[in-house]
């Protein structure tokens, strides 16, 4: 009897800070999650079309093409919608409202964002021990 594993859960960190998506990025495929990355709102909607949606999303808010509301409005009608942890300088402070989108993210953390801190985050809502 061969035993079968299950598939790597995927995560896509959407970041348009370089060193930070690298590092966020990094410490996920280092804790065996299949990981993708985009800088824009426009790379997750190729990413969308090509792979289908991760099975959770990590959102910074302001990006260099948009807000990552806009990817919220892309999958907020999706039939399995990911787990959504957003990111953000300070979200708080931030002209994003955020109130219509309760539904749909699961955590927001303020940068800087440990990447140990994100990596049992991600553990925990995905259900990996």
């Amino acid at each position: 009897m061969v035993a079968t594993m299950a598939p790597k859960k995927t995560v896509l960190v959407v970041e348009d800070d370089r060193e930070s998506n690298r590092l966020l990025s990094k410490q996920l495929k280092a804790s065996g999650l299949q990981v993708t990355s985009a800088a824009a709102v426009q790379d997750c909607v190729h990413h969308f079309a090509e792979y289908g949606l991760p099975d959770l999303i990590v959102l910074d808010l302001e990006l260099a093409d948009g807000y990552g509301t806009d990817v919220l409005d892309d999958i907020a009608y999706a039939p399995q919608r990911p787990k959504i942890v957003v990111v953000s300088a300070n979200v708080y402070a931030s002209h994003i409202p955020l109130t219509e989108y309760e539904d749909l993210i699961d955590d927001i953390l303020l940068k800087p964002v440990s990447p140990r801190g994100l990596v049992a985050l991600v553990k925990n809502l995905l259900s990996i021990e």
